[in-house]
């Protein structure tokens, strides 16, 4: 995620995407114990969406970033 922001690199940024997915599926309940994994995740759909200008990115991002304030509602970094 770090490197698609600093290379402002797409294929870096779906790179990262394709791993956070990957290390949800593999971990089901990381999304109830790592907040901070979903609220990354949503930090590089952000991202995508403001590179893309793609609104279902954002929305997407938007869903996540719900999430995270349901498992977490003190996340301090929303």
């Amino acid at each position: 995620m770090q490197l698609a922001e600093i290379s402002q690199s797409k294929s870096n940024l779906h790179m990262a995407l394709y791993y956070f997915e990957q290390a949800f599926q593999r971990q089901s309940n990381v999304i109830y114990i790592k907040p901070e994994w979903l609220f990354e995740y949503a930090n590089a759909l952000d991202l995508l969406g403001e590179k893309t200008e793609e609104p279902s990115y954002y929305l997407k991002a938007i869903e996540i970033l719900n999430h995270v304030l349901i498992v977490d509602p003190q996340f301090k970094e929303i």
